[in-house]
């Protein structure tokens, strides 16, 4: 069995993320502070400095059903718990090897630090994060069953969707060629191992796309824009109305006139660095929507604060096609971690602001309506919602409409 990664516990502030396990956790000291969250358990060391670990949280529960809301347990306590969970789980030796250990990584600390930073420089001239959602309402009414774990404050949730009636990843797959979308994950097998190789790979793979007119393509987008009209459109209309149901308050809501489309191939790189979206000068209020077109998890997925400033950044749960995330990038600190998995990743995510909002934050003027955003309104009468403005795909959507770098 793999032992835990070293790390110093003199100088580390340890994260139990869920549904990972490891072996041991290198022993506490008793001057560590413990607290708990429903995303995992902190143990923070006077000194702040920063390593994450990770546990498996569903072993700990049975052995601790008062967790959640109960008081804060013992370092030896944790301790205990990790020994049983790891003689338990024994088989899963892969799995052992896998902890996420983002912040002993002294580069990705120093490039979330200069992004928090830039943070706080952007909220005093522009303003803070938005308080446009009801986030417990985008998540729990999308048909989350992780309402109940998330930590309070969260803005990252989770949501279903039928997938039958919107089959994103089937269109995509047919979009590029592929016979099925069964056939994603193994599509860097015929890349090569060489990131040039593999980026030169990918970018002619996903060239139809850049094709507007191709049936494929087509047939594609107009998905994506039922999806937004037909499932996020009405979540959001009433988040946005503090949950009395009435659309006003959303009004007319912008989406991507081209989701950005990711494909993570198994790789030692990191492949989208540390960031918040309005670092880029997206809209105050903007969130996005996130989708997994193959089953995602563990190293192959998002990383993400569950609130601004929260400095918790950590993987998505286990994902599979139906579900999504709604998160609000925009303020929430994310990135990639390097895909050590077996499968390519590949997910698409779509950014939503109000109209209202977007027209509010001059930074955003780049991003205009009609071009990089389409938009959708909501009839009195019926109360469908459908497309008002349609944008086009260009350079600013990035890959493919750009050469992956």
């Amino acid at each position: 069995m793999a032992s835990a990664p070293s790390v110093d516990p003199s100088n580390a502030r340890f994260y139990i993320l869920p549904g990972i396990r490891v072996s041991v956790l290198p022993a506490l000291q008793p001057a560590t502070v413990l607290r708990h969250t429903e995303r995992g358990i902190w143990a923070v060391l006077p000194d702040g400095a920063d390593a994450v670990l990770a546990a498996p949280f569903g072993a700990l529960a049975p052995l601790a059903p008062g967790l959640a809301g109960a008081a804060a347990p013992t370092a030896q306590a944790i301790l205990d718990l990790q020994r049983q969970a790891a003689a338990r789980e024994h088989k899963a030796s892969r799995e052992f090897q896998r902890a996420f250990v983002t912040r002993s990584d002294a580069t990705l600390r120093r490039e979330i630090d200069a992004i928090a930073a830039q943070r706080e420089r952007y909220w005093a001239e522009r303003g803070g994060p938005s308080e446009r959602w009801d986030w417990a309402l985008l998540g729990d009414a999308a048909g989350s069953e992780a309402g109940a774990a998330r930590p309070s404050g969260a803005r990252v949730v989770s949501g279903r969707y039928d997938a039958a009636a919107h089959p994103l990843a089937a269109l995509f797959a047919s979009a590029i060629g592929i016979e099925g979308a069964t056939a994603l994950p193994a599509l860097h097998r015929a890349w090569g191992s060489e990131h040039e190789a593999q980026m030169a790979a990918k970018t002619r793979l996903l060239a139809p796309l850049q094709l507007a007119e191709a049936p494929g393509t087509a047939a594609f987008v107009a998905a994506v824009e039922a999806l937004v009209c037909e499932v996020l459109a009405p979540r959001l209309a009433l988040a946005a109305a503090g949950g009395a149901g009435d659309a006003g308050e959303l009004g007319e809501l912008c989406f991507q006139a081209f989701p950005c489309v990711r494909l993570q191939q198994p790789s030692a790189r990191y492949t989208i660095r540390p960031h918040t979206d309005r670092c880029y000068n997206h809209a105050r209020g903007t969130l996005n929507a996130w989708l997994p077109l193959t089953p995602c998890g563990d190293s192959a997925t998002l990383v993400v604060e569950s609130f601004p400033g929260a400095d918790d950044c950590a993987p998505l749960p286990r994902l599979e096609v139906g579900e999504l995330i709604l998160g609000d990038m925009g303020d929430c600190i994310h990135f990639t971690a390097a895909n050590r998995e077996r499968d390519t990743r590949a997910s698409l995510d779509v950014r939503l602001v109000t109209r209202l909002d977007l027209e509010a934050d001059p930074t955003s003027a780049e991003f205009a309506l009609g071009a990089y955003f389409s938009s959708c309104v909501r009839d009195a009468d019926t109360g469908a919602w459908s497309v008002a403005v349609r944008g086009a795909a260009s350079r600013q959507h990035g890959f493919p409409h750009i050469r992956a770098q």
